[in-house]
């Protein structure tokens, strides 16, 4: 044993792996000479460890730059004095990088959003043990006329649309007025100046080759007469891939419900009920719980909003839902770690006639995600007022407290709801 710190070993290792990158037209004998030093520094490592591998744990972190249609950008005023900053958090246990950009994008900033592009993705090792894995997500709102998040709860004080002067303005300002970081104000002016945006299939799970929405964009960009190149995978100088950004509209929305509700037909094995209902791995073949969940989600955003979908698919959403409880599917299923029954995403996607058949069904109006909170908490977030007062009629309740003691009422976004809650809660 050499009696060196493991930290100095470390730090011998990476300055030898960063020569060989940063200098490849040294002469073969230099470079041969970084590999050995690499190797014997390994090797060393290895004899003070006692063992050939240790656990190392990776942590994942979910960052999105969203950008508004008129060139503002979502900035989260972060609790306990830390400053602004963007929307982004810890990927938690069984979610996906997608999950968790869509979850703190609603939680921090109080707006739904379509996940355009992958800026980057950055691997940083904290040690021997750790390392931190970050990816930086482009995103857009749903709804551009819909108000970021105004009441201050837990997840952050709140949000606002600001151009990058005035992010600029922030960036000499100490927290809790300015910045926390000046990462808003880098990643803002990079996408302004046009900088490579990669798509958001990019970002797949394990696979034997290109997912769908690689293939859909290889597809799309044929079509448009790229030409062989395109069909060979030619990219840019930009190193974005030819045909440009690959949008969530079209491709992540299905690839971030993958793990709960898109059977893989090469995954063979057996999993219990709970698993193959979050998963979406039909354990003998079919999977209603899953199939209920997709349908569920699939939503028709036709209440004002802008990604109704076709007529069309609206019914092919019903369709779906209804064959699903006509095999049984139990409407008690949740989809993630975060306990959404079928009836919190039926809400979530503002489908009228998917709440009222899932509440026909026997869902309960009352059922509580993770935060204690229910579907009426989420409706009253939500444009639809018609969905708010059909929980109320089948017994939600309108005093019901969510984990950081906040009612219904509290989460109310406009006069109307709030009106309705208080109807509800009165004298009939």
């Amino acid at each position: 044993m050499s009696g060196r710190p493991q930290s100095e070993i470390l730090s011998a290792i990476r300055t030898a792996r960063d020569s060989l990158e940063r200098f490849p037209k040294t002469t073969t004998a230099f470079r041969a000479s970084l590999r050995e030093q690499i190797a014997l520094a390994e090797a060393e490592l290895e004899a003070e460890l006692g063992c050939r591998r240790v656990a190392f744990a990776t942590h994942g972190f979910a960052v999105v730059v969203v950008r508004h249609p008129d060139g503002r950008f979502l900035a989260v005023d972060e609790s306990k004095g830390r400053g602004w900053w963007l929307p982004a958090g810890h990927v938690d246990r069984g979610q996906s990088f997608l999950d968790a950009a869509h979850a703190e994008t609603w939680e921090e900033g109080g707006i739904e959003v379509f996940i355009t592009g992958v800026l980057a993705v950055e691997h940083t090792l904290g040690g021997l043990e750790n390392a931190r894995m970050r990816v930086v997500f482009l995103a857009e709102p749903r709804d551009p006329t819909y108000p970021p998040k105004s009441v201050p709860d837990s997840e952050s004080n709140g949000a606002a649309w600001l151009t990058l002067d005035e992010i600029e303005a922030k960036s000499g300002v100490p927290p809790p007025e300015g910045l926390r970081g000046r990462e808003l104000l880098h990643w803002g002016k990079y996408v302004e100046a046009g900088g490579a945006v990669g798509p958001a299939g990019m970002l797949q799970e394990e696979n034997e080759g290109p997912c769908n929405a690689l293939k859909a964009q290889l597809r799309d960009t044929t079509r448009g007469g790229e030409g062989k190149e395109s069909k060979e995978g030619k990219t840019g100088e930009d190193g974005a891939a030819a045909g440009g950004v690959l949008d969530e509209a079209s491709v992540t929305e299905d690839h971030r419900m993958l793990r709960r509700t898109k059977p893989r037909k090469e995954q063979k094995q057996t999993k219990p009920a709970a698993a193959t209902a979050a998963e979406g791995e039909p354990a003998d073949g079919a999977c209603p719980d899953a199939d209920l969940l997709r349908a569920a989600e699939a939503g028709d955003r036709g209440l004002g909003g802008p990604n109704q979908l076709e007529e069309e698919d609206q019914l092919q959403a019903s369709s779906e839902l209804e064959g699903a409880l006509s095999r049984g599917a139990n409407v008690a299923a949740q989809s993630n770690p975060k306990c959404w029954t079928a009836l919190h995403l039926a809400v979530n996607a503002q489908h009228l006639g998917n709440v009222r058949r899932l509440l026909l069904a026997g869902a309960d109006p009352n059922s509580a995600t993770h935060k204690k909170r229910t579907p009426l908490h989420m409706a009253v977030q939500r444009p639809s007022i018609e969905i708010a007062r059909l929980l109320l009629v089948a017994g939600a309740d309108s005093s019901a407290v969510d984990f950081e003691g906040k009612t219904v009422t509290d989460w109310a976004r406009s006069d109307a709801h709030t009106h309705l809650l208080a109807l509800a809660a009165g004298p009939l």
